[in-house]
């Protein structure tokens, strides 16, 4: 399938996809940046984090000053570009960056913390991936919970924010059956419609 006019498909050298990589607009600090910011300011200290959708940047700083070392990916390749330059700019060398939607191309059994503010609006991931989870809102959480489930080292956690504008339920149904423990650590009204949940999965 052709990509759109915004888009573009990074391969390796043999040819298999690594990378959608999305040459839109960056995804700025939102309400739900912050929300999910002031749970990331109350953890302790973290070995290795990952990072899936770093966007501004924003969380990857704050977690900079918690983890010993920080890799941060997403599809917006300028994205990438801003976040290394404002790295450089503050003197912050723990953290590395990749263009990638995926959790894959990552060394299994590595990550203490993945984190992540997907995209979660029910609609079409590919045509807007800022803001589209996939049809139900929780398609890209789900392929971001299963392949998270190999990367993250025993007892460590995946932490991502879902919104009542997706199918949540089903979407807690599935975690169920491979995450150990499953946890909504924190909730927020954000309008008479909307309400933000934090999940925390521990493998």
């Amino acid at each position: 399938m052709d990509s759109g006019p915004h888009e573009s498909r990074g391969q390796e050298a043999s040819g298999s996809l690594i990378a959608y990589i999305y040459e839109g607009e960056v995804y700025p600090p939102s309400e739900d940046t912050f929300f999910l910011a002031d749970y990331l300011e109350q953890l302790g200290p973290i070995d290795v984090v990952l990072e899936v959708g770093f966007g501004n940047g924003y969380l990857t700083r704050l977690l900079a000053k918690k983890a010993d070392y920080v890799v941060g990916s997403d599809i917006s390749l300028r994205a990438a570009m801003n976040l290394i330059k404002r790295l450089r700019e503050e003197s912050i060398g723990n953290v590395d960056i990749l263009v990638s939607d995926s959790v894959s191309v990552f060394r299994k059994k590595c990550f203490e913390l993945i984190v992540s503010n997907p995209p979660y609006l029910p609609c079409d991931y590919e045509k807007e991936p800022m803001w589209c989870g996939g049809a139900n809102g929780i398609e890209f959480s789900l392929r971001l919970a299963r392949e998270s489930m190999e990367h993250l080292i025993k007892n460590g956690s995946l932490v991502f924010l879902v919104s009542s504008l997706s199918n949540f339920r089903i979407l807690i149904q599935e975690l169920k059956k491979f995450y150990k423990r499953l946890l909504v650590v924190k909730t927020k009204h954000i309008s008479l419609f909307e309400k933000l949940f934090i999940i925390q999965c521990v493998r």
